[in-house]
């Protein structure tokens, strides 16, 4: 089991890209529920790799007796490995126990990155559920910014999972994972419903969050004068052709 410690940096920090431990590295409980939604978007990456590091936002690592875990800012690191570069910016934030580190990795996606599925907001309902089984319902929904109607579904559906998981492999899943998903199929229309729905929720533009924007805008706008280009070309084509005849 890791032990978190105090923080040893006040604000921003320099830190090795090679020291830095994933949740998963670290054994914290629930990481792999926590770090399902970060596949690694490349044109996150490669938009990243064209701006300058300096400019960036620090990534949020927490400190322990097996060095700083990062849980907050994956695509950054990334970003700085394949530029060849050994360091990158960083903050520090302590936290009291393990729930609370996975929380806060929830809590990053919810407000900025890449948006949550209704799959990972249902792990999110089933993790603070364990985490505050005091909890009502309503609460529940509050802090995954879920429905209320949907939090019953969510932590049933996970526990279908885990239970399922406890069983003989089926169709290549991990201990029944692709039946109980089946089965649950309903709760996930709902949580899919919800996490379409407009948020009330504050939006927090980040860096990765501008470069993804400007790049779409660059995409289209070089879109718009290819065709431009072209009706030109077939123009000019059409026109030759007629004095040709």
């Amino acid at each position: 089991m890791v032990e978190l410690l105090p923080c040893v940096h006040e604000g921003d920090f320099m830190i090795r890209v090679d020291e830095l431990l994933t949740l998963a590295d670290a054994g914290i409980e629930d990481a792999d529920l926590a770090m399902r939604r970060m596949k690694l978007n490349p044109e996150y990456i490669e938009a990243l790799k064209a701006s300058n590091p300096r400019d960036w936002d620090s990534i949020f690592v927490t400190n322990t007796d097996r060095g700083h875990i990062l849980y907050d800012g994956r695509h950054r690191r990334e970003a700085i490995i394949e530029k060849k570069l050994k360091e990158i910016k960083a903050t520090c934030q302590q936290f009291a126990n393990e729930q609370e580190l996975i929380e806060a990795a929830f809590e990053a996606n919810l407000t900025h990155g890449q948006p949550l599925t209704f799959e990972n907001r249902s792990d999110y309902v089933y993790v603070l559920h364990k985490h505050h089984p005091e909890w009502t319902q309503k609460q529940l929904a509050a802090k995954a910014h879920v429905a209320q109607s949907t939090v019953s579904e969510a932590i049933a559906r996970r526990a279908k999972i885990e239970q399922e998981a406890k069983q003989p492999t089926q169709a290549g899943l991990p201990g029944g994972e692709k039946k109980a998903r089946e089965e649950a199929a309903p709760d996930l229309e709902l949580l899919e419903e919800e996490a379409s729905a407009p948020s009330t929720r504050p939006t927090i533009i980040t860096e990765e969050d501008r470069l993804r924007k400007e790049m779409q805008k660059t995409t289209k706008s070089m879109a718009r004068e290819a065709f431009r280009l072209l009706s030109f070309i077939h123009f000019c084509a059409l026109h030759v052709s007629s004095r040709k005849s």
